[in-house]
């Protein structure tokens, strides 16, 4: 195969993928844009950049804002550990004089940045040559040099990153790096790719050998738990009972309701005293997360009378205030259909 470095930075010269964190460049917005790009989609992550990059100026606005403020602005986007990453990493920054780490190692000692996030950061902003392997890149490279062992087991990784390093142009780290994953985004993509116009395809072995669609090969299955939900809204004089989750559970630091017994009911011994009538049933809605199948019931309960005891996690918010604390995004359904009364 001709230069697969020279080939390929021959067609990035061809497109023009204007993104945010290009247009004045520095490590501090390099980094946000990487950590909201794990496990989430550029289209949808430009709007979560643009956000934090107008609300912090810079590190240390980052590191000295309460978790409330930054679980509300990350809210919707998931994968919710980044956030609290992000907010571990900023401190840890901040307190050590404002300077991010200039070497691969000292990037990926910072919380929430593997492998391939210290490569990206590393490259782009310090010209580091060190290869980035994404989803982009195993798919790329498992698709154009034949790789059929699975990129999820030991011995699939080990091949995708010794081909990368074989390909990789040590005198362009940056623009390599950026032009792989620009072509596994937008070219060679997981599905409806163009082969046929393809730079690559005379020598590209999944076209040639018709195996475009098994490839990149994955041997691991996700096992996937059912779970049932059910949440008591419970209305007094106005207010909205919910508590924020700091348990190790899914949707931590976010808010959420009163969690109804396994039964399905309100447990009377979490109150000093609580008087309440059932009023209606909203759901069960499906949510899916990477590791659970959701199946979420709404309750709405209106209380005569409600004495929280003394320690309780839980609090009552004016109703009209609800939405400044953030909430998992499969609460959105709930929410939307009961936006007259629960204003944002």
């Amino acid at each position: 195969m001709a230069s697969f470095s020279s080939t390929l930075l021959s067609w990035h010269e061809t497109i023009q993928r204007e993104l945010p964190w290009k247009d004045n460049p520095n490590v501090f917005h390099i980094w946000l844009s990487e950590i909201i790009l794990q496990q989430t989609r550029v289209e949808q992550g430009i709007p979560y950049f643009l956000k934090f990059r107008n609300r912090f100026k810079t590190v240390k606005e980052l590191a000295e804002c309460s978790d409330e403020e930054l679980m509300k602005l990350w809210e919707g986007l998931g994968y919710y550990s980044r956030a609290r990453n992000l907010h571990k990493a900023a401190k840890l920054i901040h307190d050590s004089g404002g300077n991010f780490p200039d070497t691969y190692e000292g990037l990926k000692a910072l919380p929430g940045i593997g492998p391939y996030t210290a490569a990206a950061i590393g490259s782009f902003a310090y010209g580091l040559p060190v290869p980035v392997v994404d989803g982009n890149v195993n798919r790329v490279i498992s698709r154009i040099f034949g790789i059929r062992e699975g990129i999820d087991t030991k011995e699939g990784k080990a091949l995708i990153e010794k081909t990368v390093e074989q390909v990789f142009d040590k005198e362009k780290p940056a623009a390599f790096n950026q032009a792989i994953m620009d072509f596994g985004a937008l070219f060679c993509k997981p599905k409806n790719s163009d082969c046929n116009s393809c730079v690559f395809n005379d020598d590209c072995y999944a076209f040639q050998n018709e195996m475009v669609s098994e490839l990149p090969l994955k041997v691991k299955k996700i096992k996937k738990v059912n779970r049932s939900l059910n949440f008591a809204v419970i209305s007094y004089r106005g207010k909205i009972l919910i508590k924020k989750r700091i348990g190790k559970d899914i949707w931590r630091h976010l808010h959420d309701f009163y969690e109804l017994t396994a039964d399905g009911g309100i447990n009377e011994e979490d109150f000093s005293a609580i008087d309440y009538k059932l009023d209606g049933i909203q759901g069960p809605i499906k949510h899916v997360l990477t590791h659970q199948n959701l199946s979420i019931t709404f309750h709405n309960y209106e209380a005569q009378k409600l004495i929280l005891k003394n320690g309780t996690s839980y609090f009552l918010v004016e109703r009209e205030n609800l939405r400044k604390f953030a909430f998992p995004k499969a609460f959105d359904w709930y929410f939307d259909k009961n936006s007259i009364y629960l204003k944002y």
